[in-house]
């Protein structure tokens, strides 16, 4: 909320860029049209040898495709990337925050931000050096969710908006009713997008839960 920039660029604190990054970014945006829907743009991340993680996107030779969040499947992008935003379109998607919690994953508001009909033009380049350390954000899922479970209820439910598969959308509202369970927080099952379903499969989703509980202790205990 305080950023003063026309761009605000993301990096994570185990992370670098690479050289050029900065200046790509720069160009990346000169590239996109006149156009209101389009909210930022993305490069890829790669690994130490600057190699893309999760091999090349599906572009079909193109150097960049347009696409909302909810989109990047289609295009090989459900990974790690290295977005940029317009700062003033940012700033009305605050993460959400939950007393005693620090983290909320980043796909709840780029999400939201697709639901809203905006979209990204994704760069098939590497501009950004991953460094996955111990105790980094994505070497600490399991604590991650133990210590901040309504941050991943809402990804679920987020996601339960746009997804059209019954069997996925089962999956979804038992994961965001068993992070209510974990998070004691019961008032907000009724705040699932299928609040019915949500109450009907609560058994389920508690039995999730305590098996969580045991997850938990097993991968972040030993």
């Amino acid at each position: 909320m305080l950023a003063e920039g026309r761009f605000f660029f993301i990096v994570d604190s185990d992370d670098s860029l690479l050289p050029d990054a900065v200046s790509f970014v720069l160009k990346a945006f000169n590239t996109l049209p006149d156009d209101p829907s389009f909210i930022g743009i993305s490069g890829l991340r790669g690994d130490a040898q600057g190699r893309p993680l999760g091999g090349r996107p599906k572009m079909g030779g193109k150097p960049w495709v347009d696409a909302s969040n909810l989109e990047r499947p289609r295009y090989g992008l459900s990974r790690d990337m290295a977005e940029a935003f317009f700062t003033d379109k940012l700033r009305n998607y605050p993460f959400p925050v939950w007393d005693g919690e620090k983290f909320t994953p980043e796909a709840v508001v780029w999400d939201r931000m697709a639901l809203d009909g905006y979209k990204l033009r994704w760069f098939d380049k590497v501009i950004y050096r991953c460094a996955y350390l111990p105790g980094g954000l994505t070497d600490s899922t399991w604590r991650l969710l133990k210590e901040n479970p309504m941050g991943y209820a809402m990804l679920f439910n987020t996601r339960l908006e746009s997804e059209k598969k019954s069997g996925d959308r089962l999956k979804q509202i038992l994961q965001y009713v068993s992070c209510c369970f974990l998070a004691h927080e019961h008032r907000q099952i009724a705040e699932c997008h299928f609040p019915g379903l949500a109450f009907l499969l609560s058994p389920l989703a508690y039995a999730l839960s305590v098996r969580r509980k045991r997850q938990f202790c097993r991968y972040i205990y030993g």
